[in-house]
């Protein structure tokens, strides 16, 4: 049954009355709406906006962060491209100082015996076993080719930069990119004097002509994908690219607006702008030509550009990173405070209902209670308050004291209207978001729903404290975990550098490798020509001991022959000796002759006359003695002289034959010294080749130390990065527990089942 005041007869109230039970009770369900909104409100601002904005400045700094590494790590890659090209330079300096040294031009014994030809085939071979030369050429003093290397024909060189300079300053020269005119290619032209062995004069000028392709080459593995390299000639004109051949020769501010200005800086930096070719936001870095190690300053620039999207995707992608994970924090916390508030705010809104529908005059209506705590004891004391008045009515319903019972009801319902509009303010106040709020607390039924909403008011109080005290804690965590992610990004930075660094020098292990394959190669050529060199040597050592041995023969014949030279010098000195002999006695004969002559004119007597004729007959038996001993010796002289023909005959064949021998001894001796030189200078280019081999294992050595040192950098990174990942574990581990110590203290607010289900909805539809 339901019991109004105007079945009892009750007067209405007057107008400066307290508000009527129906107006509190539709300012209550309005300002009940503006409550569940504005605490909702009030709850989820208090939760994401620090979580957003921690994201947001996290984002920035991470993306500055980003944005000044990339730039920083395009410069470092640039400077590591040109310093790749001073190397390679470098080296091509070396080279032409070691062809102006060789003795095939500057010294003239040398020349003297190696043909033209073979010198020129000298070049050829040096050219073929470097492969980066298209031709080598010996030029006079008048600018013209003495020696070329096969497979070109060269003009004259006078009116050539490279030739005047060499010859004005004396020293080394490398000219700026140009086509040349034998081959129609882009070339680059490095000239040195040639200064004679023994009085250190020019007497000539040494040319390589090297195609700048081999410079496209070299650099090729800094290009690709989005990334266009350059470099610009000191007139700053691009001469290497790998942005399209259209593109060589034009200005590099075609490419790079601000090129102007960092030539005249002249210092390394990274660069952002528009390249109106590709019509591309582009950034990348920017180095000079810094001559070291005694070469010239050419003048020259390089540039890396990349593709602006694509070089900071790794920001875009960290910004969204970012966004989602913000959001979904954001959209967490919410639904927390969103749950929060319905399971706060319901059982209050419950007792507002009910109680303005009791201030309305419905005595029926109950509140369900469930459990011991503040809010069951609130629906307890509400449903006691209703039960009393019911009672009261029912009392006095029939009794001789009704009018005297209206009066005291009117009263007593003015003083309950009153009292609920205090509790009306007390929840208007507290729909305002104040909870330090105190309804005011009597000894009649409404002090007992006062005093249990009073202390509702501080169970919320205390709930709210706790959420804001979770919240700075979570954004506290928040804040760790950007600076976490600020550190973080610094290493994976720090491990891309180290892994750039580790992949240049991969890249320079290759080309060490290559040139130590080529120097290797050089060096085999080199023996396989010192051993050519020595086998011939030994031929000629074989030919000049058997030329020794036949002019040894020779010599010990003609000793032999001057041996029988003496002897006949010997006799004919005897035969003289006897002749002189035999004319003594031929005088001593003849004055015997003439004595007995001279006796025999004065003898008459016969007998005595026939003793000088036997005197005379003595003596020409002696006579004819002595004749006899001179056709002998003149017999044995013809002999001995026709021997001394024979023999002076045969010296004169032995004097020519060692007169030939002497000329091939000559010859094989000359042949022997040539030989000499050539492995002279084969041994000088082993020696050379040598110590390249030995300055790329020593460079080698050096790459894989720096190899060793970045992949320990990296290991060292990785294992801090492990340790900030265990730490990020611990700060999501410490915000679970704080979620799970607010879900504990609002498991405070017991509910009921179907106000439990239209929470969740509410929640659902709030996130």
């Amino acid at each position: 049954m339901t019991t109004n005041s105007s079945d009892l007869g009750l007067p209405s109230a007057p107008n400066n009355a307290a508000p009527s039970p129906s107006s509190n009770a539709n300012r209550s369900i309005k300002k009940g709406l503006s409550l569940r909104l504005k605490t909702t409100l009030a709850a989820v601002a208090i939760g994401t906006l620090p979580v957003v904005a921690t994201g947001i400045a996290a984002n920035l700094i991470a993306a500055n962060m980003l944005d000044a590494q990339i730039e920083l790590a395009k410069q470092e890659e640039t400077v590591a491209m040109m310093d790749k090209v001073e190397r390679f330079l470098f080296e091509r300096y070396g080279d032409i100082q070691a062809l102006s040294n060789l003795p095939i031009l500057r010294n003239e014994k040398v020349k003297q015996v190696v043909s033209v030809k073979d010198r020129s085939q000298v070049l050829t071979n040096y050219a073929k076993t470097y492969e980066v030369y298209d031709n080598i050429a010996f030029i006079d003093l008048n600018g013209n080719n003495i020696l070329v290397s096969q497979g070109v024909k060269l003009g004259s060189h006078k009116t050539e930069d490279y030739f005047q300079v060499v010859l004005a300053t004396g020293k080394r020269f490398i000219s700026q990119p140009r086509v040349a005119p034998s081959t129609g290619k882009t070339v680059i032209y490095l000239a040195a004097p040639v200064r004679d062995s023994v009085t250190d004069k020019i007497v000539g000028v040494v040319r390589t002509q090297m195609p700048v392709r081999f410079l496209d080459d070299l650099i090729k593995s800094y290009g690709g994908n989005d990334r266009t390299y350059h470099l610009v000639d000191k007139a700053g004109k691009v001469f290497v690219t790998n942005d399209g051949t259209e593109t060589l020769g034009m200005d590099a501010a075609e490419h790079l607006a601000p090129f102007p200005q960092l030539r005249q800086d002249r210092k390394a930096a990274s660069t952002k702008s528009y390249e109106p070719l590709e019509k591309r936001h582009v950034v990348g870095g920017y180095a000079p030509f810094e001559p070291t190690q005694g070469l010239p300053d050419l003048g020259w620039d390089a540039f890396i550009l990349s593709d602006r999207n694509v070089a900071f995707a790794v920001n875009n992608r960290l910004a969204q990173i970012f966004a989602l994970g913000t959001l979904a924090a954001a959209v967490a916390v919410s639904a927390i405070a969103v749950l929060l508030v319905n399971r706060s705010l319901q059982p209050i809104e419950a007792a507002t209902k009910t109680v303005q529908k009791l201030g309305a005059g419905d005595l029926d209506v109950r509140l369900a209670v469930k459990g011991s705590d503040e809010l069951a004891m609130l629906g307890a004391n509400i449903n006691q308050m209703a039960d009393q008045i019911q009672d009261l009515l029912d009392n006095l319903k029939g009794t001789a004291e009704i009018k005297q019972l209206k009066e005291a009801i009117e009263q007593e319902s003015h003083v309950l209207q009153s009292d609920v509009g205090h509790l009306l303010d007390a929840v208007a106040a507290l729909e305002g978001g104040d909870l330090t709020i105190q309804a005011p607390v009597s000894d009649r039924a409404t002090g007992l729903v006062a005093d249990t909403l009073n202390r509702l008011i501080e169970e919320l109080a205390r709930i709210m404290a706790t959420v804001l005290s979770t919240a700075q804690q979570v954004t506290q965590g928040s804040t760790e975990l950007e600076q976490l992610a600020a550190v973080t990004a610094q290493q994976a930075q720090q491990q891309a550098r180290s892994v750039n660094a580790v992949q240049a020098s991969v890249v320079t292990f290759s080309d060490l490798s290559q040139q130590t394959a080529q120097q290797a190669l050089a060096s085999d050529q080199a023996v396989q020509q010192a051993q050519i060199a020595v086998t011939q040597g030994q031929e000629e050592m074989v030919k000049l001991t058997e030329e020794i041995k036949v002019l040894h023969s020779g010599t010990e014949q003609i000793v032999k022959r001057a041996q029988i030279l003496t002897n006949f010098v010997t006799s004919a000195a005897q035969f003289a000796k006897d002749q002189k002999r035999v004319a003594a006695l031929t005088r001593v004969l003849a004055l015997n002759a003439s004595m007995i002559a001279a006796r025999a004119s004065g003898q008459q007597d016969p007998d005595q006359f026939a003793s000088v004729a036997r005197e005379f007959e003595t003596i020409a038996t002696q006579v004819n003695d002595l004749a006899v001993q001179t056709n002998q010796g003149l017999l044995l002289l013809q002999q001995q002289a026709a021997q001394i023909q024979t023999v002076v005959s045969g010296i004169n064949q032995d004097v020519q034959d060692i007169s030939h021998s002497v000329n091939q001894f000559v010859g094989s001796v000359e042949q022997s010294q040539h030989v000499f030189e050539l492995i002279k200078a084969v041994t000088d280019r082993v020696a050379q080749v040598g110590q390249q081999v030995t300055a790329s294992s020593q460079a080698i050595a050096a790459e894989a130390q720096t190899t060793l040192r970045s992949i320990e950098e990296i290991a060292t990174v990785a294992a801090k990065t492990e340790q900030q990942s265990s730490f990020t574990q611990e700060q999501a581990g410490l915000i679970d527990n704080m979620a799970r110590m607010l879900l504990e203290k609002v498991s405070f607010f017991r509910i009921s089942e179907e106000v439990q289900g239209a929470g969740s909805r509410d929640e659902l539809g709030a996130v």
